[in-house]
């Protein structure tokens, strides 16, 4: 579990990225001091290695690069990226001024860089420095080694122009410590010496959950006086994987799925027609009270519109895995029906003359069997994205809205930390997406945090009581009325079957008579199975019990923070809705899960 350094000033903030869309975040690091005239190839081959990763990640996904602005390859990558259109962010290791002591002959490059920089701020000093002892050289390494580190922990790719001599520790601050950092992830977290109390709190990383690593794009690079070109390589990049991953087909498809989900997003906003549109502006606008609209911040203001924009796309998409879902069990019973019909009745009528009136209606069922079949075959594939969509969108949604509540107390705990931490998955990409947007915003609060508990109180932990506390019920009465329907239903077919035996004995021919008769056992039979199947497929009795669990939850949290705001205990009100909120986090993570264990699909016959 990473630890992220408490907030500063920024020297600006001027983000020009659509907020609602998700960034994929590149980070730079290289050798300082090359030779002047390579500089133009490795622009071009940083050049190339953006246009690369734009290729795979869409042109709806905006990208940001993560630069300190360090001399030499930092500035390289830093223009090639403003060059190109891609987002700057500059994460500055210790007080500008003082850094700028360290590279006094380009002062000028750097502030010229700086200022087109999207997002700018620095990062305070770790533990055990001040401003009094920042020049000892040992105390400046730790600095560089904190901004290192928080490149490697914010980006999914790594940008490293480099010559591949390896690291031979596990806290360096060069280049090659933060490639390592990449590939095997930060064992070794740095502690930031304004760091909260409750980020102090939190408990360490469990040694047995896996590291995060990332990608490496590694630009062969040489350092000024050397000169080898790496048998032919110098200038040409090569992709590096963590160790993690079995090989380099399963690392290349782990990366490219979390690409194509974080496009996939991009790409339906980019699309949102105007229902879409209101759809997010009532999300926006129905969270938080009007009074506290008013004065949120540009940080919070972001976080809002990102939840919005995320609770619009799942409820859109739990609209058409629902419809997707009874279609699909509709095309079903109506080709099992059909089929019935087909081979019962062919065999009971022995396949009288193709023109009859049997005959044909036979040669239509069959007909109507074949379409339900290809219609099922193109709705259950749209149908799982539709399910899948769904759930990363809620989970996305329901993460947001935890770290925008949390912002508005003051707590800057990284929601992306918290969410799915012990699984590397296929959703992974949200975990990511997570921190993503919370690495282009710098975050600020408007007002007095205490001043927000009561409103955050009422709007956030009661409002989850009263709802899953209604929630529970509802989801039981509907599963409790589903199987009273098929029981109906069942009752109805054989009542019905009873009372036409006589009048359909007279009236018909025997052997219709049996086919028919077998037909309806047959949709008898069918349909109960199919309201099981939906009712498994939808996950009712599991909602139901998860929902009960949470308005215990919140019931219990409500109570807690409530004798702590009387109590004047500000700490204690913290943590508790820290808290509350792991556990929503945890919860969220639980649902998505269940439903990933129920993909949309066929019911198997017995």
């Amino acid at each position: 579990m990473s630890r992220t350094p408490p907030p500063c000033s920024p020297l600006h903030d001027r983000v020009a990225l659509d907020t609602g869309r998700i960034p994929i975040v590149v980070g730079l690091s290289g050798h300082r001091i090359l030779p002047k005239a390579d500089g133009p190839q490795l622009y071009k081959a940083v050049v190339r290695v953006f246009a690369g990763i734009r290729k795979h990640s869409g042109a709806e996904t905006p990208l940001v690069l993560l630069s300190p602005l360090a001399e030499g390859a930092d500035r390289i990558g830093a223009q090639a990226a403003l060059d190109v259109g891609i987002h700057l962010v500059v994460p500055l290791p210790m007080p500008r001024l003082e850094y700028e002591i360290d590279f006094p002959d380009s002062t000028g490059e750097f502030h010229r860089l700086l200022e087109q920089a999207s997002l700018c701020f620095e990062l305070p000093y770790v533990e055990g420095n001040t401003d009094l002892n920042i020049r000892q050289p040992e105390n400046r390494d730790r600095q560089y080694q904190a901004v290192g580190q928080y490149v490697a922990r914010h980006c999914q790719i790594l940008i490293a122009l480099w010559d591949g001599s390896e690291s031979s520790t596990e806290d360096g601050c060069g280049t090659a410590a933060v490639v390592k950092y990449q590939l095997e992830g930060i064992r070794h977290t740095v502690r930031y010496a304004s760091e909260d109390p409750m980020s102090r709190s939190r408990p360490e990383r469990n040694l047995l959950e896996q590291e995060e690593g990332g990608l490496v794009y590694h630009i062969w690079t040489r350092r000024q006086g050397d000169e080898t070109t790496f048998d032919g390589r110098l200038f040409h990049e090569r992709t590096l994987h963590p160790s993690a991953f079995k090989n380099r087909a399963a690392a290349e498809t782990y990366y490219g799925n979390l690409l194509k989900r974080i496009a996939e997003f991009n790409r339906e906003l980019a699309l949102a027609d105007k229902k879409l549109r209101a759809m997010i502006c009532a999300s926006h606008d129905g969270l938080l009270p009007p009074n506290l609209l008013e004065h949120l911040s540009h940080s919070e203001r972001t976080t809002l519109t990102q939840y919005a924009s995320a609770d619009a796309l799942a409820t859109r998409f739990q609209k058409s895995s629902k419809r997707t879902v009874q279609a699909i069990h509709w095309y079903i019973a109506i080709g099992s029906v059909m089929f019935a019909i087909y081979a019962h009745m062919a065999y009971e009528l022995e396949w009288e003359p193709v023109w009859s009136l049997p005959s044909f209606t036979i040669a239509l069922a069959f007909l109507g069997y074949l379409a339900a079949i290809f219609a099922y075959k193109r709705a259950g594939p749209r149908g799982r994205d539709y399910q899948n969509k769904h759930q990363d969108y809620r989970a996305l949604a329901e993460a947001m809205r935890v770290q925008l509540f949390w912002n508005l107390l003051g707590i800057q705990e990284p929601v992306g930390d918290y969410y799915l931490g012990k699984h590397r998955t296929e959703l992974d990409w949200i975990r990511n997406a997570l921190r993503n947007w919370r690495t282009t915003v710098f975050r600020t609060t408007v007002g007095t945090p205490q001043d927000r508990a009561g409103i955050v109180l009422r709007h956030w932990i009661v409002a989850e009581k009263e709802y899953f506390s209604e929630h529970p019920d509802q989801k039981r009465q509907e599963s409790r009325e589903k199987r009273v329907r098929m029981f109906l239903e069942a009752a109805t077919v054989l009542a019905l079957m009873v009372a036409g035996l006589t009048f359909l004995n007279i009236l018909i021919d025997h052997k219709i008579l049996r086919g028919a008769l077998e037909v309806v056992f047959a949709a008898a039979l069918l349909t109960a199975g199919l309201m099981h199947h939906y009712n498994e497929q939808m996950a009712f009795s599991q909602h139901a019990r998860e929902q009960k669990r949470l308005a215990s939850s919140f019931s219990y949290a409500s109570g807690l923070i409530k004798m702590a705001i009387e109590s004047g205990d500000w700490a204690r009100v913290l943590t508790l809705f820290r808290d509350a909120g792991i556990v929503a986090l945890e919860e969220n993570g639980s649902w998505v899960l269940t439903h990933r264990e129920r993909p949309l699909e066929i019911p198997a016959g017995g």
